[in-house]
């Protein structure tokens, strides 16, 4: 990877061409986490329909278990919310690494 090309060509590259290389490696890695993360949520969101659906099916019966019911509401709930935040946290990190290398770019052209 970068330090066998750091090896190769040592003295022929400034340390602003490997640390810019760096910084599009991070930028990559970073763009597949999210990527895959958010292609996970979306099959996650296919089981999370059908514990809903189950869940309200439950309500059907007029002696279901209310507390049952809203305990088990209220873990699902949590459980979309984490998995949704833990998204736009990498999101948000993905988003911060475009502005930088984009402000990179910009110097290295001028």
């Amino acid at each position: 990877g970068l330090a066998q090309l750091r090896s190769l060509n040592d003295g022929e590259c400034s340390v602003d061409w490997y640390n810019f290389q760096e910084s599009v490696a991070h930028l990559q890695i970073l763009e597949e986490d999210v990527v895959e993360n958010h292609n996970n949520l979306l099959v996650t969101m296919e089981g999370w329909l059908q514990q809903d659906a189950a869940l309200l099916t439950m309500t059907n019966d007029v002696d279901y278990d209310q507390d049952a019911y809203a305990q088990r509401l209220e873990e699902m709930i949590t459980e979309k919310q984490e998995a949704l935040e833990a998204l736009r946290e990498k999101t948000k990190a993905f988003r911060a690494c475009l502005s930088e290398e984009e402000a990179q770019s910009k110097i290295r052209r001028n």
